[in-house]
């Protein structure tokens, strides 16, 4: 199985400007990213998509192919990520006569994932010949506990209590979240679908850690730094 290891990092963000190239404990965010995707080169091929000239050149210099550069057609705030892929795909088949059957998307904003899971994943993704698997982390806000605001000052819980439960403690339900880590799909898959996730085809693969981050704002960011130092995450400099 050919895996391509995708790794979308566009210029500009309206959450947090310029969050890719965004200084992340001595690095630019992006750096993280583009040195795991490395780390994994035995099973997968690591390529940047980017229409940002300063993240294309600091690629260069770990060893990226320099000669793509997205289009900014594919590049804006409302750009389909898997449109991204597929021109990716295209480029390199084109152009450097390499074909890929699988994709594993590895966005920037997930400094905090671990190889030992990306690896695993891939692993599995591979020897069950699953069509799509994404990564998923317990959630913290349980849904019993979460609300949906409605028009005129009214709400209802998204999920709604039995009578005879009274704490967390006595919640019987699982709830899992689509934490951003990864995500793995076949080739035809995606051109079937245009994503990554459907539900009950995909296939779900348990991070166990607390806190896992996909970062979309300034608190994002910082929180993340915080933990990446506190935890001693595998970093790769």
């Amino acid at each position: 199985m050919s895996i391509l290891g995708f790794i979308p990092a566009r210029l500009g963000s309206k959450g947090l400007p310029d969050k890719n190239f965004k200084n992340f404990i001595g690095k630019p965010l992006v750096h993280y990213t583009l040195k795991l995707a490395k780390e994994l080169g035995e099973v997968v091929y690591p390529f940047l998509s980017s229409n940002d000239p300063r993240i294309i050149e600091y690629a260069k210099k770990l060893g990226y192919d320099s000669e793509y550069i997205r289009p900014n057609i594919l590049s804006s705030d409302t750009s389909s990520v898997v449109d991204a892929v597929i021109h990716g795909l295209e480029f390199l088949e084109n152009f450097k006569g390499k074909k890929f059957d699988s994709v594993i998307l590895l966005q920037p904003t997930s400094p905090l994932r671990l190889y030992s899971d990306v690896k695993s994943a891939i692993l599995n993704f591979r020897d069950n010949d699953y069509s799509s698997l994404a990564s998923v982390c317990k959630m913290k806000e349980h849904p019993r506990e979460c609300i949906s605001l409605k028009e005129d000052n009214q709400w209802e819980y998204l999920v709604r209590n039995s009578e005879k439960v009274f704490n967390r403690q006595n919640y019987k339900d699982n709830y899992a979240f689509l934490d951003g880590s990864f995500y793995i799909a076949k080739v035809g898959f995606l051109k079937k679908n245009n994503r990554f996730v459907i539900e009950n085809e995909t296939k779900l693969f348990w991070i166990d850690s607390k806190y896992t981050i996909d970062i979309d704002y300034l608190e994002d960011f910082e929180f993340a730094e915080y933990l990446y130092q506190k935890r001693h995450y595998r970093t790769f400099e």
